[in-house]
């Protein structure tokens, strides 16, 4: 795993990236079926590999999700911890160091990212949550409309990236 970055000076032209649809502690069998096809999607306008993280949660860690990306070349570290104090602070430092973040899924992540003065992007396929495992999380189990809600704004955002020809 790559270690976090000790300084806060942003490196030029280096890129965070946030795989969306991480998983749960309570994630039983977590399916990472559009990593290949993401990390695909990256390879088609990556060309080189220094000053590229890839910052994935850390039940996505336990589930072993950065074995595939490792494979390909990248360096995995983990982002969001929620069993850490600090890891809002790390994330801040990682943020503030790197110049570009992307992702395949609208999150929070995002906006931590701009808010730190990062250059954000969504590219990649989007990821399908699975239902199943999205009716045990509380909230959605208590407002169900949530589910079709993110799946909606999910295409709004999809197709008026596709518009403005990005």
């Amino acid at each position: 795993l790559a270690s976090e970055p000790s300084h806060p000076t942003r490196i030029p032209s280096s890129v965070l990236i946030m795989p969306g649809g991480h998983s749960t502690v309570e994630s039983k069998s977590p399916s990472f079926s559009e990593d290949a096809s993401y990390i695909a999607q990256l390879n088609s306008v990556l060309d080189r590999r220094e000053n590229i993280v890839v910052l994935m949660h850390a039940s996505d860690l336990s589930h072993n999700r950065n074995d595939l990306w490792e494979k390909s070349g990248f360096e995995v570290s983990c982002g969001a911890d929620p069993d850490d104090s600090a890891s809002l602070s790390k994330l801040a430092r990682w943020f503030r160091t790197y110049e570009f973040v992307t992702t395949n899924q609208i999150g929070s992540h995002l906006i931590y990212a701009a808010a730190a003065g990062c250059k954000v992007s969504i590219f990649g396929p989007p990821v399908e949550k699975d239902e199943r495992e999205s009716a045990r999380n509380i909230i959605r189990r208590t407002n169900p409309e949530l589910i079709s809600v993110a799946r909606i704004q999910a295409q709004v955002v999809t197709a008026k990236i596709k518009s403005l020809g990005l």
